[in-house]
């Protein structure tokens, strides 16, 4: 019996591991304790993400407008812990009630 030609292709799949699965956070939320400083900005202000004190914090620069509480909540301090940065595009904003919806996701270098 004589042998055959084989080829043998090997595919390589990206690996989903956690530090992958922070690029596919993106969140939308409420901001929570609104600050009527948020009334600065408008619709498609870009605002930081900042996790201080057991809370992720929404600055415009230094001045705190708000903070989200999404159920991503862990995965997202996890991925900051790791050196990855977020940002919370402002989405909806209302004077009355004080309103403020943004979506966050990570911040592209």
């Amino acid at each position: 019996m004589k042998g055959g030609n084989h080829t043998f292709i090997h595919f390589d799949f990206p690996k989903k591991d956690k530090e992958n699965d922070c690029y596919g956070i993106v969140v939308e939320t409420e901001l929570v304790k609104v600050q009527a400083e948020v009334l600065r900005c408008k619709k498609g202000d870009i605002l930081a993400l900042i996790y201080e004190e057991n809370t992720l914090k929404v600055k415009n620069g230094s001045t705190l407008c708000g903070y989200i509480t999404p159920p991503e909540f862990g995965r997202i301090v996890e991925c900051m812990r790791k050196g990855f940065y977020f940002k919370a595009a402002i989405i909806e904003l209302r004077d009355k009630p004080l309103y403020c919806k943004v979506i966050v996701r990570i911040l592209e270098k």
